[in-house]
């Protein structure tokens, strides 16, 4: 007999809970999208290698756009796709010089080393482990009306010279920046400065 009216009395509470949040939400004032704020990063493309290929780049070196796929990404997720901008299909073309040295791993052997998201491939070593390099034509903060706009139009805005200022990130992580440059009808990414300065990750 106790036992009942304590079910019943705490059904109740519960009842008059629900009902309270009910009322609240109904009440409470909607979020404003321009009260929110996101940085965005804007990408225009990406290449897959394996941790051991990030040893041997150096500054200076060419990293190639494998995948030319323009997006936009909000703390390493990705949001939209992005229009690809028509100023970085009219890049000049990019010629070596005889005193330009660069190292032909970079633009040769990283073709065949990149991976398939939907392969299944066993590695025998930490060093094997798959990377994602992506290539960010710039950033900036919008606020969330501003996002659902980028995200209909799909048009990025951009800055005067910011092909020169590509940062280039690991795995999200920023490693460092580059030139964008044209290498045999294929874009890549001429590189300035690397891990903070240093010419190598040995």
């Amino acid at each position: 007999m106790f036992a009942g009216k304590k079910s019943a009395q705490i059904r109740e509470i519960l009842i008059s809970e629900s009902a309270w949040e009910e009322m609240t939400c109904l009440f409470a004032p909607s979020l404003d999208k321009k009260s929110l704020y996101w940085s965005i990063h804007f990408v225009i493309g990406f290449s897959k290698t394996c941790y051991r290929s990030l040893i041997d780049i150096e500054v200076g070196d060419v990293l190639l756009i494998s995948n030319n796929l323009a997006y936009a990404v909000i703390y390493n997720t990705k949001i939209c796709d992005l229009i690809y901008p028509e100023e970085l299909k009219m890049a000049d073309h990019f010629e070596y010089e005889e005193d330009f040295e660069t190292d032909d791993f970079d633009i040769k052997k990283n073709e065949s080393e990149i991976y398939d998201e939907n392969d299944d491939q066993m590695i025998n070593s930490f060093e094997d482990l798959p990377v994602k390099i992506e290539f960010v034509l710039g950033k900036k903060i919008m606020n969330l009306y501003e996002i659902d706009e980028l995200c209909a139009k799909r048009i990025i805005s951009l800055l005067p010279e910011s092909e020169k200022n590509i940062e280039i990130r690991v795995n999200g992580a920023l490693t460092g920046y580059g030139e964008l440059v044209e290498v045999d009808d294929k874009l890549g990414v001429e590189i300035h400065s690397w891990l903070s300065g240093h010419n190598n990750v040995k």
